[in-house]
Order: structure tokens, then C-alpha cells, then sequence
């Protein structure tokens, strides 16, 4: 009797190794993008991603990155010369500094120390200090530091002050927690 060859299992952001019956599904003939079918597999998608993105509000798919849909978010939020308050507290917050100086954007840093969440009060200051700044942009989960940044005490706050909160979900989502319409967070991106 041979042995069974162990499946290598992949344990990165991506790309993954997809389960069988989505590698049986992918084999499957090849659907058009419209007509009633797709139509009702895409509104059944959208509506499981309004679950786990937790809001009532629109959910868009767009094909790329999770880097692409950062930079759609940014890229189409603000205009450019305006201001945004973007928390940096690891390698991803600095890149969301750069995506938003490549649409010349006027970046806010609010720094916290590589390893410490970032302060809410740190963001108060900044939404009084900058009253031009209407968005504020914010990685949930910092990889490169293994933070979780307090979304839900920051995003509240964003909206009484009038600020759009944009957070950078992209290796957060389906892995803890979101709540975008309780947590007041406006974009979303993953």
C-alpha cells in the first residue's frame, strides 16, 4: 500500500491553495459576466460580503489586489492639494502615506511607535488641528507588526468630527472582526 503525498498548504496572505470543490468548481464550463444567472450569483455575493464586511451599505468587486483597492479608495475619495490623516504604525500605514502622495494628497500622519496601536486621541487632535482633512485613512490589522488598530473607538469619532474613515482591511477581513456600519467606517477596502 503507498503512502498518500501530504498536500502542501500554503500559510501566506496569498496566493492560497484552493479548497477541492472550488478547484472542481473552476474546472466547470466557463459562465458569461451577465444575464440572470450571473446576475443572481452576484447579488447572493454581495449580500454574504455585506455580512462579513458588516454593513447594509454598497459592496463593490473589483478585479486586483487588495492594493488596487486601496489605491480606488484614495484615488477616489479626495482630489488633489486636499488633506487626509492617515495612522502609521508599520510598514502598511507608511504605505498608505505613499499611495496618498501619489495622488499629491496633503498627508496627516498620526504616528504611534512600530508595535503600539494607534492612539484615538492622537486622531482627535488631528481632526481639530486639520478641519480641511475630510478623510482619515487607517490599517485595521498591521502586519508587519502584528497590531490591531482600535477601529471602533477611531471610526465614531471620525464621524462626529464630520471624517470619512477609510481602513485598510486587506489582511484583516473574514479573519476578526469588522463592523463597518457600527464602527462608522465609510470605505473599506480588502
Amino acid at each position: 500500500m503507498s503512502t498518500p503525498t501530504p498536500t502542501l498548504k500554503l500559510m501566506i496572505p496569498g496566493p492560497i491553495q484552493p479548497e477541492e470543490e472550488v478547484l472542481e468548481a473552476m474546472g466547470g464550463p466557463v459562465q458569461p459576466h451577465y444575464g440572470p444567472e450571473w446576475t443572481h450569483i452576484h447579488n447572493e455575493t454581495l449580500d454574504m460580503l455585506r455580512k462579513v464586511y458588516g454593513t447594509s451599505g454598497d459592496v463593490f468587486i473589483l478585479v486586483g489586489s487588495g492594493s488596487s483597492a486601496l489605491d480606488a479608495c484614495l484615488g477616489s475619495s479626495l482630489s488633489t492639494g486636499e488633506q487626509v490623516v492617515i495612522g502609521v504604525n508599520g510598514w502598511f500605514g507608511e504605505r498608505l502615506v505613499a499611495i496618498a502622495q501619489q495622488y499629491g494628497l496633503e498627508v496627516i500622519p498620526v504616528h504611534a511607535p512600530w508595535g503600539q496601536p494607534l492612539d484615538p486621541a492622537d486622531f482627535r487632535k488631528a481632526f481639530e488641528d486639520y478641519p480641511q482633512a475630510r478623510l482619515a485613512a487607517i490599517v485595521h490589522l498591521e502586519t508587519s507588526t502584528t497590531i490591531v488598530n482600535p477601529i471602533q473607538e477611531i471610526g465614531p469619532m471620525a464621524a462626529r468630527y464630520g471624517r470619512v474613515l477609510m481602513v485598510d482591511a486587506v489582511s484583516s477581513l473574514g479573519g476578526i472582526p469588522i463592523q463597518m456600519d457600527a464602527w462608522g467606517i465609510g470605505l473599506c477596502a480588502s
